[in-house]
């Protein structure tokens, strides 16, 4: 059983992290258009993100080695020309500065990708926190919901394979949409951060 909070801005105190329990609540995918006329979608099963309040900073990797397809197409995104995942195995976001207006979020960040790193801004909403009760600790925790959406040219990271089509047009697009949703939870039980915050 959950109990939602009226509060939909960022937390003041605490850690909140993505772990593996929450990783099971949230998703990291990526469009991009295929064919000239389709769009491609996948998605990460290995990664994780944190938010620490008081620094007011997201952070989070993405390890490559869990992008989910079928064996052949992620053979072809590991070579050098694509991922170089041999020698790039993560990519890794670092928030700059965080806006909030109302329950929107705009995040400025670096993002770095096959060794490459560049400014992005990503937009999105929070949902506020629910106080959520963890049978294995016996203890209430407070979880946090945040869908973050971000769009890059993949030649800003080097990621600029392509090839023509039968009729002149290019196979893959260069602008790739980036989707977050993500769970984080608060690593101290509720007691303790209504006792930092009083502090």
């Amino acid at each position: 059983m959950t109990q939602a909070t009226a509060v939909r801005s960022l937390p003041t105190v605490g850690r909140w992290d993505v772990g593996e329990l929450e990783a099971l609540h949230s998703s990291v995918s990526f469009d991009v258009l295929h064919s000239a006329v389709t769009t491609f979608r996948s998605g990460f099963a290995g990664f994780d993100a944190s938010f620490d309040a008081k620094a007011r900073k997201f952070t989070g990797t993405v390890k490559l080695d869990t992008l989910q397809c079928f064996d052949l197409l992620r053979q072809r995104l590991f070579e050098e020309d694509f991922f170089d995942a041999a020698h790039h195995p993560n990519i890794v976001f670092e928030s700059t500065s965080i806006d909030e207006h109302g329950n929107g979020l705009i995040v400025d960040g670096n993002l770095t990708m096959k060794g490459v790193t560049k400014p992005v801004r990503a937009t999105g909403t929070t949902h506020g926190t629910a106080q959520v009760f963890h049978p294995w600790s016996k203890t209430v925790h407070e979880h946090m919901g945040v869908d973050l959406q971000l769009t890059i040219d993949r030649r800003d990271f080097e990621v600029s394979f392509n090839n023509e089509l039968p009729d002149g047009r290019m196979n893959l697009g260069y602008t790739v949409v980036i989707n977050l949703a993500l769970d984080f939870a608060c690593a101290e039980p509720i007691a303790q951060q209504q006792q930092e915050q009083n502090a």
